[in-house]
């Protein structure tokens, strides 16, 4: 089974890390789920906030979900 992470950036002129898997945002936020895990320079680089690991697909999909709504 694949495990992905999950981040967060709040501002959207930030680069993205070079893998992803998705990307979902709005007006406001962007959401990054990748595959594995990112090295701390990359966090860095992209300004992410680190939200969890060791997820499913959907599981960071369903997360996104209840972010969006706080």
């Amino acid at each position: 089974m694949r495990k992905y992470s999950l981040y967060t950036t709040l501002k959207t002129s930030n680069p993205y890390p070079h893998k992803f898997v998705k990307v979902v945002c709005d007006a406001r936020t962007s959401w990054i789920i990748v595959k594995g895990a990112l090295t701390y320079s990359e966090i860095e680089r992209c300004d992410l906030i680190y939200y969890g690991h060791n997820m499913t697909y959907e599981r960071c999909m369903a997360e996104i979900e209840r972010l969006r709504r706080l």
